[in-house]
């Protein structure tokens, strides 16, 4: 029963979007006080009565919170179908309980598997609708905390915050190359021009989720001006960097849907999708001291790779013995 009022308060907060207005107060003071007098009367009854009464208190509050799931769904709230399948696993998994509760050793096979997996479902669900909530809470906490070095469009270090980005990375204490990546996209501008800031920004989006699932673990991202995005990871093997450009290439080039569609009966909303123009440039500096001067160099070299037919372009520091 504990449990029972706790997910249901947590799942109120999730299909109101984390609002905690006053007219929640009398409903979360009901919950406690409806747990608490079941409490008691479980424990004045004999026990067999009392689980039952447990098992009807946690299907009553599954049962309601489906039919607000429902209601909310129908509103429009997408969180609200996938709570609803959560509470309906729930509510299988405590079906199935009591039924091994009842039955003992003489249950079949298919209740326990039937009810493992409808609590694995049921925990995997609330968690996927926990996090759409949460993670739009965290993203909002860090804008606000960084401020102006954080890009809320693409969610990555703004341009500004480079310098320091590259410092932090250098003072990591690797004693591996320092690779630099600059990624342009030359048609931004075009897409704005034609579509708006919204798809501008849309663009970018798309584009910068795009480069953090193709680049790999503990490489850092970051903006680099208004067109373009930087990535610095450590490695020693400039294979590696071109295998990881290519990938990047790849990713970026898939096509980006900007057309206002989303009205199909507006007159002139036609769906459009847009591919980036992007040119690559890649850096590798053995030398700390270098970091800036590689990171410009990479822009530049991306800039170049615009003209050229694979897009990339590779600079690699050369060491030359001294004469004496």
């Amino acid at each position: 029963m504990l449990g029972s009022m706790g997910l249901t308060s947590q799942l109120l907060l999730v299909l109101r979007g984390y609002r905690k207005p006053l007219s929640n107060q009398p409903l979360q003071l009901a919950l406690l006080v409806s747990a608490v007098a079941m409490l008691v009367l479980c424990w004045l009854v004999p026990p067999r009565w009392g689980m039952w009464l447990a098992n009807g208190y946690g299907l009553a509050l599954g049962f309601g919170l489906i039919v607000l799931a429902l209601r909310k769904a129908v509103r429009g709230t997408r969180v609200a179908w996938i709570s609803a399948a959560g509470v309906s696993l729930a509510i299988i998994s405590l079906v199935t309980l009591d039924w091994i509760w009842v039955h003992g050793d003489t249950t079949p096979l298919a209740v326990h598997a039937l009810g493992a997996l409808s609590s694995m479902a049921y925990i995997g669900i609330m968690g996927w609708a926990m996090w759409m909530r949460y993670a739009y809470a965290l993203e909002l906490k860090q804008v606000l905390a960084q401020g102006p070095s954080f890009d809320p469009v693409t969610r990555l270090p703004s341009h500004a915050h480079a310098g320091r980005l590259v410092g932090s990375f250098l003072r990591s204490g690797s004693a591996q190359s320092l690779g630099v990546v600059a990624v342009t996209l030359a048609n931004l501008a075009t897409l704005e021009a034609l579509y708006g800031r919204a798809a501008y920004n849309h663009a970018l989006y798309v584009s910068a989720g795009r480069l953090r699932r193709c680049t790999p673990l503990g490489a850092q991202l970051g903006r680099l001006g208004d067109d373009g995005f930087l990535v610095l990871v450590r490695t020693e093997d400039p294979e590696l960097l071109k295998h990881m450009a290519a990938k990047v290439r790849r990713a970026l080039t898939q096509p980006i849907h900007v057309g206002e569609d989303i009205e199909q009966h507006t007159a002139g909303a036609l769906p459009a999708d847009w591919v980036a123009d992007i040119g690559i440039g890649m850096s590798l500096r053995k030398d700390p001291d270098g970091a800036a001067s590689a990171v410009a160099t990479a822009r530049a070299m991306s800039r170049a790779a615009l003209a050229m037919a694979s897009r990339i372009a590779f600079s690699e520091q050369r060491e030359a013995k001294v004469g004496a």
